[in-house]
């Protein structure tokens, strides 16, 4: 499938929808392990994964005739990119005697070049290059490292196309990078926060970092203050939820609350329907990430009401 500036999954519980979405985190985690040599990452780390997928066994489709591989693959396209401005990933995988997942054959290409490593004996790897009759090299040193690319034996081995494979896998590592990813649960927000006057790398899975996001847009000054505090205000005047959403001090302390104005009635965030706090993440998101990101959201809608939804899903997902 084509992601477009927009793309909606459907489809009944259990139909695969959340599937597509991990197998993207799965390879994002992957390319964060501390680890280099290892070929995926299925989790376990609660601090720095974004899943745990178990096993090898977990990850693979059950059946009778179900195969012992899998495969992940995309292309992707990075117009701004001066070295490379689109590519292709594809890799297999299976599982070792030992039980560890093991990549069978990795494919990295773009329009000039198409590289590939392909899993031999006692994890013995081949390297190709383009069509060639021959690899260039093989051994157990040109293993690949976090999926995306191969080691600094194999750069040097293949010599000036080397420094072609090295953008490829950096351009692909920074599409996974770029993902930012909102689970189907929020966490329920507090009733004041303290701020420790920075602004948030990321938001969290599960939206935890949302209220340091707004508390440093309205309060850290810079060129963009207070920018997405009024998109997110103006989104729930449009939505029908809010007439806007305020910062406040609580007393002389260096705590914060988010008041939400309705009605000619100023509440703290705390004491409003869950609905505003479940889809506050989804547009504070929208604001915060880098230009460029790909946002992957589940359940923006929860907890909305239906005439909210059609304005999320009409309005602010197409803008």
């Amino acid at each position: 499938m084509t992601l477009a500036p927009v793309t909606m999954l459907l489809g009944t519980n259990s139909s695969g929808k959340s599937t597509l979405l991990q197998s993207l985190l799965l390879l994002k985690q992957t390319v964060a392990s501390p680890d280099r040599t290892i070929h995926l990452n299925l989790g376990g780390d609660e601090a720095h994964d974004f899943f745990n997928f178990g096993d090898f066994d977990n990850v693979l489709t059950h059946g009778a005739n179900a195969p012992r591989q899998f495969e992940l693959a995309f292309n992707f396209r990075r117009p701004g990119d001066e070295r490379v401005q689109e590519g292709q990933f594809a890799c297999s995988y299976g599982q070792t005697s030992s039980g560890a997942v093991a990549i069978q054959e990795l494919t990295l290409s773009t329009v000039a070049r198409r590289f590939r490593a392909i899993r031999r004996d006692k994890g013995a790897y081949s390297l190709m290059v383009d069509d060639e009759a021959q690899p260039r090299a093989k051994g157990r040193l040109l293993a690949p490292e976090r999926s995306i690319a191969l080691p600094a034996e194999a750069i040097a081995l293949l010599g000036a196309d080397g420094a072609h494979l090295q953008d490829l896998s950096l351009a692909i590592r920074r599409e996974l990078e770029a993902i930012v990813y909102l689970g189907p649960l929020r966490r329920k927000p507090e009733r004041d926060y303290v701020w420790n006057k920075s602004k948030p790398g990321e938001v969290g899975s599960d939206g935890h970092k949302v209220m340091e996001a707004l508390l440093a847009s309205a309060l850290l000054k810079a060129e963009d203050q207070g920018e997405t505090l009024d998109g997110v205000s103006r989104w729930l005047k449009k939505m029908g939820v809010a007439e806007k959403i305020e910062v406040r001090q609580v007393g002389r302390s260096s705590r914060y609350e988010l008041v939400i104005h309705k009605d000619g009635v100023a509440a703290n965030l705390r004491d409003v329907g869950i609905g505003i706090s479940q889809v506050l993440p989804v547009l504070t998101v929208a604001y915060f990430v880098p230009r460029g990101s790909t946002v992957l959201l589940e359940e923006p809608e929860i907890h909305l009401h239906p005439l909210a939804q059609s304005v999320l899903a009409g309005d602010v997902c197409g803008s």
